[in-house]
């Protein structure tokens, strides 16, 4: 059997006509592993010979039909085929979806979609969900589940009803909720179940729920008294903490004073905290509260509002005059944040001016390598490693350039 699959593998060395033949035979092999492996085969010298495998539809064997339709699904688009074909490749498909197990069969019935969406059955597919207790299968069930969205009504209530309750663990129901929105399924359905996760023990969960509230916005009106409940279990500093409390402004901008807890937050030890929380909200609100925290923020605090500015990206334009009146300042944690900040906003306002070239010769160079600069800064530093002041300048300018290509 090995020196056969072998010899199968060897088929997609070439295509011809001969070897989509000799692949077409094995579709109904005694061993298993030399009908996937003849499978796979003939799908690559069907591209370009399709005729064996569709000739293969009409087999007199089952085996042979069902894994010339896989093939002919995986072609599709790519391969003519005509609607009597067609309807063949369909018809073996559901013959074998009938007779197959899952996880298998959910494949099977994500490949018919490919063939005919109105003949795959979102149904068998969610039953098949169910009873998956491997991660990596159930993600793949997810995807599968995906190519038949928007999902009706009736299969998004069996969806919910099916994938939010035990056997299935808590990681998985809420894998399951993350890809309801890719299935078409209204957040008015998915809020209730996104409310129990907000009391998981799993942090993990916990975050999941209020990102996926916070998307919301306004239509998750109704989970506004749970989150101020889960305000109230959090350390404000902490990241649910901060998050909690930037999911209820993107419900309700009255519904707590958030802009206080973020500013706190911003010059407490978890800083880096804040800043990403802040990034979260709204442009608008998210430039009113970095704004407020420029002014706001002890001297020693500043950079943390530097921070948040940077993050925000060119939505923070306007903050650029602010930012580099900053620069007269000789603090290199605060000039770091600065270069980092104009770097990510507005790279071409740090021309003319020496602050990039502080922060390369300086103790934070190291820093800026790690950090994640956008491609739209290249024109500035590659500017600096042709004609910096100083050969240290010029290197690590060039260094800082390729990785950021990379």
């Amino acid at each position: 059997i090995r020196k056969r699959v072998l010899g199968i593998i060897a088929l997609v060395a070439v295509r011809s006509q001969a070897l989509s033949n000799a692949a077409a035979r094995l579709l109904d092999d005694p061993s298993s592993d030399v009908r996937e492996n003849a499978r796979l085969a003939l799908a690559y010298q069907a591209e370009e010979f399709p005729a064996p495998a569709l000739k293969a539809l009409g087999a007199a064997s089952a085996t042979t039909r069902q894994a010339a339709a896989r093939v002919v699904s995986a072609l599709a688009g790519k391969i003519s085929i005509s609607e009597s074909e067609k309807k063949r490749a369909v018809n073996a498909m559901k013959e074998g979806i009938s007779k197959a197990a899952c996880p298998l069969r959910a494949t099977l019935v994500a490949e018919l979609a490919v063939l005919s969406k109105a003949d795959a059955e979102a149904g068998i597919l969610i039953g098949c969900l169910a009873a998956m207790t491997d991660r990596k299968q159930f993600s793949d069930g997810l995807v599968s589940l995906e190519r038949l969205a928007p999902l009706s009504e009736g299969d998004a209530g069996n969806f919910l009803q099916t994938t939010q309750n035990p056997p299935l663990t808590e990681r998985l129901r809420s894998a399951a909720l993350q890809a309801s929105t890719k299935l078409g399924i209204r957040t008015d359905l998915t809020l209730p179940h996104w409310e129990v996760h907000l009391n998981s023990s799993d942090s993990a969960i916990q975050e999941q729920a209020l990102l996926a509230i916070g998307e919301m916005g306004p239509a998750a009106n109704p989970a506004l008294d749970r989150l101020r409940e889960s305000l109230g279990r959090f350390d404000k500093h902490s990241w649910l903490g901060v998050l909690t409390a930037v999911t209820l402004a993107r419900i309700d901008t009255t519904a707590i004073d958030f802009t206080r807890i973020l500013v706190s937050a911003l010059e407490s030890e978890n800083y880096h905290l804040g800043a990403k929380a802040v990034s979260l909200l709204p442009d608008h609100l998210a430039l009113s509260v970095a704004g407020q925290a420029l002014e706001k923020l002890p001297t020693e605090h500043t950079f943390a509002a530097v921070l948040s500015i940077g993050l925000l990206g060119d939505s923070a334009k306007e903050l650029v005059p602010a930012l580099k009146s900053l620069a007269i300042r000789q603090d290199r944690q605060l000039r770091f944040h600065l270069v980092l900040a104009l770097l990510r906003i507005d790279p071409g306002s740090l021309t003319g001016s020496d602050l990039l070239d502080s922060v390369l010769v300086g103790g934070y160079y190291e820093q800026l390598l790690a950090a994640q600069i956008p491609e739209h800064a290249l024109p500035v530093i590659e500017a600096l490693a042709r004609e910096g002041k100083g050969l240290l300048v010029r290197r690590r300018a060039q260094d800082l350039a390729l990785e950021i290509s990379r």
